[in-house]
């Protein structure tokens, strides 16, 4: 995670996001394990991350609710993709 943002990236946040919740590196591994999985794409844990916001069930206004999630990112390290997925369980 990036302890900070750009300017630019700072202004499109405060007029475009309303809310925004965490999530944990054993969420965001779960959500990398599933897509490995079902769709067969590897992506990075911060692409994955908002495929584990969703997952989580922290978001509970979406339910019935058409929903898209960016899933992007190559930068995996494949030495450590392993541990990743360990601990997905």
């Amino acid at each position: 995670m990036v302890p900070w943002s750009g300017p630019n990236s700072q202004q499109l946040i405060q007029r475009l996001v309303d809310d925004m919740i965490t999530v944990s590196g054993r969420e965001i591994a779960l959500a990398m394990k599933l897509i490995v999985e079902r769709c067969k794409l590897l992506v990075e844990p911060a692409g994955a991350a908002a495929g584990a916001g969703l997952l989580s069930g922290k978001i509970d206004r979406i339910a019935g609710k058409e929903v898209v999630a960016t899933l992007s990112g190559g930068n995996v390290d494949l030495a450590r993709l392993p541990k990743v997925l360990a601990l997905a369980g």
